[in-house]
């Protein structure tokens, strides 16, 4: 199990960035990689879904990609070379669908090719694959022991979801790591939304209660003037 201290930092930590990628729809790419020689390395890059091709394998050739053990993309791999373990969602696979653009390039997809996912599972053969666009979310385990986790959505209606992969060293002179995997269920959007709505309405409600008492301030400074200039004209016609 992950470490109750770094869970708690890291939902402290990035508390915020998920209520904005709730909020906003800020899409994040991950690709964590660790070598053969347990080099860890990790980059986060912004990515538009243009880019995710199904059939772009000069992506799988680099000697980079190959000598990973992690692979994290934002679609799902092709359920036909495994089966499901674990997860939320109880109906059946979707169809692979993709759409093209005029020039013949995937503009979007359901999920990867049965040849690409073949291609990942055969060449790369990641340990672990991390993945998730608008899933309810699963453990998937492919036949050559590849566990592939789709993450939960955060947005809209899946609730908020997000997942820490802890990559720790327990004996430093041991060239030897231990994995572990958490879901994080961080607020819902609906109670987001709730939350929004409730300052907003107090807001209105503070914006009338302050345009109402400066009206009536203004009214009562009026009164008060023509008052005490009627005060006075009397006081005068009275001397006389």
């Amino acid at each position: 199990m992950v470490q109750r201290q770094l869970l708690q930092a890291y939902r402290r930590e990035y508390q915020l960035l998920f209520v904005a990628i709730a909020c906003f729809g800020v899409g994040r790419s991950l690709l964590i990689a660790v070598h053969r020689r347990h080099r860890v390395c990790a980059a986060c890059v912004a990515l538009p879904k243009h880019l995710f091709r199904a059939d772009a394998r000069a992506h799988h050739t680099d000697k980079h990609h190959r000598q990973s053990r992690y692979w994290l993309r934002q679609r799902s791999k092709h359920p036909a070379s495994g089966t499901l373990r674990r997860g939320v969602w109880k109906g059946q696979f979707k169809v692979h669908v993709a759409h093209h653009t005029g020039e013949s390039m995937i503009r979007e997809q359901s999920m990867l090719t049965k040849e690409t996912t073949q291609y990942i599972l055969d060449e790369i053969k990641p340990i672990y694959v991390f993945n998730g666009h608008d899933h309810d979310g699963c453990i998937y385990k492919h036949n050559n022991h590849t566990i592939e986790y789709t993450i939960r959505s955060m947005m809209g209606e899946f609730g908020g979801y997000s997942a820490l992969f802890e990559i720790r060293k327990p004996n430093p002179d041991i060239e030897n790591f231990e994995y572990s995997f958490k879901i994080c269920p961080f607020i819902q959007t609906k109670f987001i939304n709730i939350s929004f709505g409730v300052t907003g309405g107090w807001l209105v409600l503070f914006i009338i209660y302050n345009l109402i008492l400066s009206f009536i301030r203004c009214y009562h400074n009026q009164f008060k003037k023509s008052s005490s200039s009627s005060s006075s004209s009397n006081q005068k016609y009275k001397k006389d």
